[in-house]
């Protein structure tokens, strides 16, 4: 399902409603901008890039773990194939494989970010509030804790515990602060 917004958009000058637009990443960074003076800071903006183009860089080093199993005809195999005892395999060597090899070094660069902004968020803003690259870090942080990907332990951050108090701090938030019923919060 791809996410998209409406009604947030005004009618062009004819009146007409605008259609409906996707992109996550897109919408982040609009509704964070419009609606928030804290959330896509102007005075920190290269920083919240920076930290957005990190998080983009862990989501499209583990994209092919994911999509082998959902998508498997996208590298080449046949749609079944994460279905077949060999598909299987495959699927679970390479999540496990990316745990233990790649994960740990972007974990090291997410940290390196906390530990420019005092070890709070991603790119702090001027008011020490979170901003979106700490909305888009935390929702896929958290998807490795939550129990629905084949071959990923719940407790896969549980060995970075600057990345867990990070996440927690997040979901502690007054606006988050119940929203999330399973996995890290």
């Amino acid at each position: 399902q791809v996410p998209v917004v409406t009604g947030l958009f005004d009618d062009d000058d004819n009146g007409n409603k605008p259609a409906m637009k996707g992109q996550s990443g897109a919408m982040l960074r609009y509704i964070g901008s419009k609606y928030s003076k804290t959330l896509n800071p102007i005075d920190n903006l290269y920083d919240v890039e920076e930290a957005m183009g990190v998080v983009g860089d862990i989501k499209n080093s583990w994209s092919p773990c994911l999509y082998m199993g959902m998508r498997p005809e996208k590298y080449g195999y046949a749609k079944d194939y994460g279905k077949t005892e060999q598909g299987k395999k495959l699927i679970q060597t390479m999540r496990e494989n990316w745990i233990k090899e790649e994960l740990p070094t972007y974990v090291k660069q997410l940290e390196a970010l906390l530990e420019l902004h005092e070890g709070k968020w991603l790119a702090s803003s001027s008011t020490d509030e979170p901003t979106i690259c700490d909305c888009d870090a935390v929702v896929f942080l958290r998807s490795f804790t939550k129990g629905y990907m084949d071959h990923v332990p719940v407790d896969t951050l549980e060995k970075y515990p600057k990345i867990v108090d990070y996440i927690k701090r997040f979901c502690a938030l007054t606006p988050v602060k119940g929203r999330y019923t399973y996995g890290l919060y």
